[in-house]
């Protein structure tokens, strides 16, 4: 007689807790009682033709089922089960197994009971690998149709696809979490910045990446860890998320040597001056004063931008304050409430609350001159002789000087810009960087 004790028959006798329950369900009858009966149903399954008639509890080494149309549960394997009347009249069933052991469907048992299955209640976690991207739902795999989404993290920047990354064939451009509530909610180049013929942006482990021109050394990066990065003429500056700031590249007119009593939470860089707005919300400069641009007025500030030899700063009213050479008009903002500024080479130009663009300074290439946008603009973007700006919808339009191509934004939608001179730089919301205009140093070559 084959050896039973503590395995399940599949001809309806089950044993649990050192008592065969029954023949067919019939808990009456004892474990002497019922032995003969197994034997038999054994036999009987035999010759019925099934091949698989007992096997341990949930062992998932069943031998191939050829007549369920299922082809997971198919893969199963073949038991014999019988109509639940004592006597275990043999049936062959493909169903049984599944039935009894995959609760929710997936075509797969858990551990416990001999099979790989990480959760028997959710049909969406299963261990089969659909998308052959070498991971299944229970590896953490969050997207089973999507070979693009998985958990190999192909550019060492600490996050997958799965984790959100945008581009995983570049360490410099990954999720982050913007408001520092524990989360991811964006994904791209951190401090995004474009120079006058360079490009900055921090990776994924706050260090500073640039490309483009390198006359000064303003693309020779120091290996500090940096939360922000702002590009000027021919420096770059950075601070660090204790508020520590650092420069490179040319100090002709001290521009890369902060005072070191300064603590940042957001840098701006012109030609041979930056700006920092502090930890306490105050403006301070450095760099080249010939025309006043590094004496900003006092007050507490949400945000600062820098052009060429001006600068402009928002508070928390909505109010604009601007500073350095007046020439044009570029100092001079009309009347408003403003929830964004941007200052350029010699123009400005800021978003009111309203969402309406308006620009004030040098108009000679109609950088100045809006068009008539569809629908209100949440940001905007001064460059040399041209700006740009983001429409509620993502959209960028831009507008002024096109020798270069620097306003022959592409389609799509975007979620930062960032221009100075003939090139600019945008972010879109899935967080790929895209650069357009002048750059024959590379500088547009993201």
């Amino acid at each position: 007689m084959r050896a039973w004790t503590s395995h399940r028959w599949r001809c309806g006798l089950a044993w649990a807790g050192g008592a065969l329950l029954g023949c067919g369900g019939e808990p009456s009858k004892t474990s002497a009682e019922c032995a003969p009966e197994a034997e038999a149903a054994w036999s009987a399954c035999e010759a019925a033709g099934c091949t698989a008639t007992w096997s341990p509890l949930g062992a998932p080494d069943l031998p191939t089922c050829g007549d369920h149309p299922d082809p997971i549960i198919a893969a199963r394997g073949e038991v014999c089960a019988h109509p639940g009347e004592p006597g275990c009249t043999p049936v062959c069933d493909c169903t049984q197994q599944v039935d009894q052991l995959d609760a929710d469907g997936d075509g797969a048992i858990t551990a416990d009971a001999g099979g790989t299955d990480c959760d028997d209640t959710d049909p969406d976690l299963h261990p089969d690998d659909h998308d052959g991207d070498g991971a299944s739902p229970c590896d953490g795999d969050c997207d089973d149709s999507d070979p693009d989404l998985h958990l190999d993290d192909d550019d060492l920047d600490g996050a997958s696809t799965c984790d959100g990354d945008c581009a995983p064939q570049q360490d410099w451009l990954f999720p982050y979490d913007t408001d520092d509530d524990g989360i991811p909610d964006d994904c791209g180049a951190r401090g995004l910045g474009a120079g006058a013929h360079h490009t900055c942006a921090l990776d994924s482990d706050g260090q500073a990446v640039c490309w483009g021109r390198d006359t000064a050394g303003e693309t020779r990066v120091p290996t500090d860890v940096f939360a922000g990065v702002s590009t000027g003429v021919d420096h770059t500056c950075g601070h660090t998320a204790t508020g520590e700031v650092l420069c490179w590249g040319s100090d002709t007119f001290g521009q890369a040597t902060p005072p070191p009593s300064v603590l940042a939470v957001a840098l701006a860089s012109g030609d041979g001056h930056t700006c920092a707005l502090t930890t306490a919300g105050a403006l301070s400069c450095w760099g080249r004063d010939d025309l006043d641009q590094t004496l900003p007025p006092e007050g507490t500030y949400t945000s600062v931008s820098v052009g060429t030899l001006h600068g402009c700063a928002l508070d928390a009213a909505g109010a604009l304050a601007c500073w350095g050479f007046e020439a044009d008009g570029r100092t001079a903002p009309p009347e408003g409430t403003w929830s964004h500024v941007s200052a350029g080479n010699q123009h400005s130009c800021g978003v009111d609350t309203t969402g309406a663009v308006l620009c004030w300074g040098n108009d000679r290439a109609g950088q100045s001159s809006p068009p008539e946008l569809s629908e209100p603009a949440v940001a905007v973007s001064a460059g040399d002789l041209h700006t740009c700006a983001i429409l509620a919808s993502g959209a960028v339009v831009c507008w002024g000087d096109a020798t270069h191509g620097q306003t022959d934004a592409p389609a799509g939608s975007f979620s930062h810009l960032t221009a100075l001179a003939d090139h600019t730089c945008g972010r879109r919301t899935t967080g790929e960087p895209v650069c357009w205009g002048r750059s024959d140093h590379g500088q547009a070559d993201v």
